[in-house]
């Protein structure tokens, strides 16, 4: 999957990528509300969690690419949801350097303009940790809406529903 925005390209990973994302996978803070909270990945790690989540064009995990620079900034991942042809599940993690500048609405909203000129989903699921009040309250301007609350590894993660409308 490619698309861009007014200043992201977002592009399927390749193995040039995988020290711009080591550089932000292996930083406590950006990593303490993702999966795990593994905080020691190596490049072997990334590249099998990767080939793992690839599938096709739309699902697997992408870079996310200021258009300017071409630096990248962080992950965009779409998941395939089993036995589900049009619900999807996302998943972002950004740089801490370039929090609070606008790039995840971006990246949402670049996002959803693809699947509606798309026209094959019509769901999007993002799952966050319940203590991501930022990502919570991004996906949230944008239309998601609270569908589920549960525990998962000790952990409070909230699900958001998006509904494509064509």
């Amino acid at each position: 999957m490619n698309f861009s925005t007014l200043r992201l390209n977002v592009t399927p990973f390749t193995e040039n990528h995988a020290d711009a994302f080591l550089n932000f996978y292996n930083k406590d803070l950006v990593m303490k509300f993702v999966g795990n909270g593994c905080f020691n990945w190596t490049k072997d790690q990334l590249l099998l969690k990767v080939s793992k989540l690839f599938t096709d064009e739309l699902f697997g995990v992408h870079a996310i690419q200021l258009t300017e620079t071409k630096e990248i900034i962080g992950e965009f991942s779409v998941f395939k949801i089993a036995n589900e042809t049009d619900i999807v599940e996302i998943g972002y993690i950004l740089n801490d350097k370039y929090w609070n500048k606008g790039y995840a609405t971006e990246l949402l909203k670049g996002f959803l303009t693809y699947l509606q000129n798309a026209n094959t989903i019509k769901t999007v699921t993002a799952r966050i940790n319940a203590e991501n009040n930022a990502s919570i309250h991004i996906c949230k301007s944008l239309g998601f809406e609270l569908t589920d609350t549960k525990v998962v590894r000790d952990k409070t993660q909230i699900t958001l529903e998006y509904l494509i409308n064509y």
